[in-house]
This record gives C-alpha cells, sequence and structure tokens, in this order.
C-alpha cells in the first residue's frame, strides 16, 4: 500500500513538472537555441584556429 502510495506521489510530481515546464517552454527553448548556437560558434572559431 505504501508502494503505490509513493508511486501516485511521484506520478503527481512528474504531472506537475509537465505543467510547469509546458508554461515555460518558449523560456526553454530560447535557452537551448543560445546555448546551441553558442556551441556551434565556438566549434567553428576553433576549427579555424586549428586550421
Amino acid at each position: 500500500m505504501k508502494k503505490q502510495h509513493a508511486h501516485s506521489a511521484v506520478r503527481a510530481a512528474q504531472l506537475d513538472m509537465e505543467a510547469s515546464l509546458a508554461e515555460r517552454k518558449p523560456f526553454f527553448a530560447s535557452i537551448l537555441l543560445g546555448i546551441g548556437t553558442g556551441f556551434s560558434t565556438v566549434s567553428i572559431l576553433l576549427l579555424m584556429i586549428q586550421h
């Protein structure tokens, strides 16, 4: 019984997290885009320096 309760608590937490992620999705998308652009810029610069 206790295990079932823990599982439902975990599931509730997951649903809560998914809801808050859905609210902040544009924010995270822009961060990921920024990080991806930053990484590609850095890797291009490193390739140019090495050659």
